[in-house]
């Protein structure tokens, strides 16, 4: 008889569960890492399945490290003799280094490649900074006077567009010539990475996504290997983190996902636009009444989080409100994403109901209209 220790009926049963998809959603602070270290034990313990076939990711080093001591003391406790060093255990990257660093020779990397941390990465782009400027309205990317804080821009729009696995190609395709500027900056960044054999963080995950794509065979062997996926804090997870999470699956799908709650797992930016959205539309019903707003200043913690706000843009509204008032909304409202600090926002013409969003920490109204 296994020994659950002090888990209530809802953890018995994610415990328990282990063909199949399974969804944990709880708050904080209500025993998901607990549930996910008993579940790994239930799978070893009672299901016989060796530390190697088990895959659990979260997202910071503490936490791993965390998940690691917990089972580990669990197992002994239990005297279950198991090599954890085997099993699938760390972040999203760490993970995906090691199915690189196991696979290289499908790689575009040769043996002494080199990962770059983050002022690596911007002193690379700083000491090739001319290629950049010779880019068509380079200006549009970034006008600043300091070739550093440059190379800092430059390594800022490239992290966000590679953990969002955006393709060059596509973006100098575009019919906008400051996107093509970005797609043409894009390219010639990821050139620079593979004429000096390098790999920077955030192309971590790119490079393990393509590896396992372009490689039928060797995402099989690695599928028949891996049986059982974990992913903790799943509300967090980024489209190519997914697209990973999801190919590993393969038909198996036993994979488990763990979050905070229903609307951390399936939306905050879309809950957040939906409260506006019914603002706006109080305001628009009742022009007179001070008590419905017609402007919204969000703010993002950093520029990851402000291109993730595109989503208010994006995302289906008649799955919020009716249909004949999605019309009104996207007929009315401007979005205006402010990216640096010091600029300065214009009155906007001809727009009654706007969204500003902006990941400066200081914004200044001059006027209160």
């Amino acid at each position: 008889m296994f020994d659950f220790g002090n888990a209530n009926e809802n953890q018995k049963r994610a415990i328990e569960t282990t063909n199949g998809p399974v969804l944990i959603t709880a708050g904080p602070g209500t025993g998901k890492t607990h549930t996910l270290v008993q579940r790994s034990i239930y799978l070893i313990q009672e299901c016989s399945v060796e530390p190697e076939q088990i895959l659990i990711a979260t997202f910071t080093e503490k936490a791993a490290k965390e998940l690691i001591t917990r089972i580990t003391n669990e197992l002994a406790e239990r005297n279950i003799i198991a090599n954890l060093n085997e099993m699938y255990i760390g972040t999203f990257h760490s993970i995906c280094l090691r199915i690189i660093k196991e696979n290289l020779e499908y790689t575009r990397f040769k043996k002494n490649y080199r990962t770059l941390d983050a002022f690596e990465q911007c002193y690379t782009v700083f000491l090739n900074i001319n290629r950049f400027k010779s880019i068509n309205n380079y200006k549009t990317i970034t006008n600043d006077k300091s070739t550093w804080r440059q190379a800092n821009t430059i390594c800022g729009i490239v992290n966000n567009l590679s953990e969002e696995f955006v393709n060059a190609e596509n973006l100098k395709n575009d019919k906008d010539q400051k996107i093509v500027a970005v797609g043409e900056l894009l390219e010639i960044y990821q050139q620079l990475l593979t004429e000096n054999n390098l790999m920077d963080f955030s192309a971590i995950q790119t490079e393990a996504y393509r590896l396992l794509y372009e490689n039928p065979a060797l995402l099989s062997a690695i599928q028949e290997k891996i049986k059982y996926i974990m992913i903790e804090e799943y509300q967090d997870t980024n489209y190519i983190q997914e697209q990973i999470v999801f190919m590993l699956g393969g038909e198996n799908n036993n994979i488990c996902v763990v979050g905070d709650d229903d609307q951390g797992l399936f939306g905050k930016t879309i809950l957040m636009s939906t409260c506006i959205f019914y603002e706006f539309l109080l305001a628009m019903k009742y022009p007179q009444d001070e008590r419905f707003c017609h402007n919204a200043l969000v703010f993002a913690p950093d520029k990851t989080v402000l291109q993730s706000l595109h989503e208010m843009i994006t995302f289906d509204k008649t799955k919020v409100v009716p249909p004949e008032y999605a019309r009104v909304l996207e007929a009315n409202i401007k979005y205006t994403f402010l990216e640096d600090t010091g600029t300065t926002l214009n009155t906007i013409d001809n727009s009654d109901f706007n969204v500003i969003i902006s990941n400066t920490q200081k914004i200044i109204v001059k006027k209160k209209h």
